[in-house]
């Protein structure tokens, strides 16, 4: 497989370093000739729009297969995702 559906992990993992300002400021994005600064209030949007954009490219890879069937690392899409989890503070599980 060359794409899949992220997981809600990796997506919080994204977006807490895009939180964090570790470099001195958040990581910021153009959309529509407009910077947008990655924040905490904008995070849960931005971690949809990131699963919405994941799932298109894996569908742009195999466009004959049905939805339920994309390869995945975990059952959940941007549908079940409800809003972003930091991860700061948690342990990464090793798998």
């Amino acid at each position: 497989m060359s794409a899949y559906i992220m997981g809600h992990a990796h997506i919080d993992a994204l977006l807490t370093f895009s939180t964090s300002k570790r470099y001195g400021r958040g990581v910021v994005y153009t959309a529509n000739e407009t910077l947008i600064e990655i924040n905490c209030d904008n995070a849960s949007e931005i971690g949809r729009i990131l699963l919405t954009e994941n799932e298109r490219s894996v569908r742009h890879c195999y466009p004959k297969m049905p939805r339920a069937t994309f390869p995945a690392r975990s059952g959940k899409t941007r549908q079940t995702m409800n809003s972003f989890r930091s991860m700061k503070g948690r342990r990464r599980s090793r798998s």
